[in-house]
């Protein structure tokens, strides 16, 4: 019975990793194309609105996880929590197709730029960028990693430090994140 157990536990553990895996690389990767996506259709300060707006919509689905699931899954139970979940990404994925298929009929009747077509970078080009630019980017840096680690943790730290149960962590962690969604309209507006 125990070596079921052992091979079960390992089975499952095994599944997490590689969906975890996953699931890590669809993150960036999904930025890189909604950037690319936005840049093709829209220009100057349009540009800078739909970067915001996708910026925003993207820390109010977070939000929206970290106060829903936990609810959800004391409701309903988890396999509840975890098929709205799925729901969720089918629909998700449907929404690309359609934008995909969008996207397409926007290159074959002209309404968006080309991309592909611009100069090839080179490591030589990084010497003719401003240096305000790296520090800008030095500070982006060293502001996301510490707000998406404590993020990502938030939930437990919150459950272990004050003896929060597992639903008001997961609206204490995301008031960071609604606030960032709210204020980028707000600072948005002045750039």
């Amino acid at each position: 019975m125990g070596g079921l157990v052992e091979t079960v536990w390992y089975l499952i553990y095994g599944i997490m990793l590689g969906g975890r895996f996953v699931f890590a690389l669809g993150g960036e990767s999904i930025v890189v194309a909604q950037s690319v996506f936005i840049a093709k259709w829209f220009s100057g300060k349009e540009l800078a609105l739909a970067f915001g707006i996708s910026l925003a919509l993207s820390r109010i689905s977070s939000a929206l996880a970290l106060d829903v699931v936990a609810p959800l899954g004391n409701w309903f139970g988890v396999p509840v929590a975890l098929w709205s979940g799925v729901i969720v990404c089918v629909v998700s994925v449907v929404a690309v197709i359609l934008a995909s298929g969008l996207d397409k009929f926007g290159e074959k009747k002209g309404y968006v730029k080309d991309v592909s077509a611009s100069d090839p970078m080179s490591f030589r080009d990084l010497l003719h960028l401003p240096v305000t630019l790296f520090i800008l980017l030095g500070i982006c840096v060293t502001f996301y990693v510490p707000f998406f680690t404590f993020t990502s943790f938030a939930v437990s730290f919150f459950k272990s430090a004050y003896d929060i149960d597992e639903a008001h962590s997961g609206i204490f962690a995301s008031i960071s994140l609604w606030v960032s969604a709210i204020s980028l309209p707000i600072f948005g507006f002045r750039v």
